[in-house]
């Protein structure tokens, strides 16, 4: 709502959730619902939306650079739908864990960034993952050259990996 008011377009949360329903239903985007880690529920409020297909963003973008921690944010999103699991945005007290995802096997918490390029990233991506304390595979991925193996029981798999396995 703050992006229209600032831009005087006059809508309302009513309008602007059945665009958003129009646009799910015709498989423009998917949502992601928010998934409290510690009461295992899900939470009201703010949801994320991810496009079926990264060239409407990139169409519609004024900029040069397309944000590629989003781009490579969306495409995993779109990965692990793609093989059938239901998909969260995890909540753990302040932090945010960028997927929960699971299916009838097995769960799985995720972290993406385009790169870990420093201190502050790995530990932000790391860091992270290493509060929530439970035994379910909790995975860092990038699109780093190599793998750093992993972090306290946390691995590290570069992008493209996923496509082999």
């Amino acid at each position: 709502m703050n992006y229209f008011n600032s831009h005087k377009i006059k809508t309302n949360h009513e309008t602007i959730l059945a665009y958003l329903n129009f646009l799910k239903q015709s498989f423009l985007i998917h949502k992601a619902e928010r998934f409290n880690i510690k009461a295992k529920e899900i939470l009201a409020g703010p949801k994320k939306f991810y496009l079926n297909d990264l060239a409407f963003r990139n169409y519609s973008s004024v900029r040069f650079e397309f944000g590629l921690s989003q781009n490579l944010e969306n495409y995993i999103y779109l990965f692990y739908k793609m093989h059938g699991f239901k998909i969260f945005v995890g909540n753990l007290k302040d932090k945010e864990i960028d997927f929960v995802i699971e299916n009838e096997k097995e769960k799985l918490y995720i972290q993406v960034t385009w790169t870990l390029s420093d201190a502050a990233v790995i530990e932000r991506e790391f860091g992270n993952l290493e509060q929530i304390n439970d035994n379910y595979q909790k995975t860092v991925i990038s699109m780093d050259d190599a793998t750093f193996g992993n972090r306290n029981g946390i691995v590290h798999q570069v992008a493209w990996e996923l496509a082999e396995g």
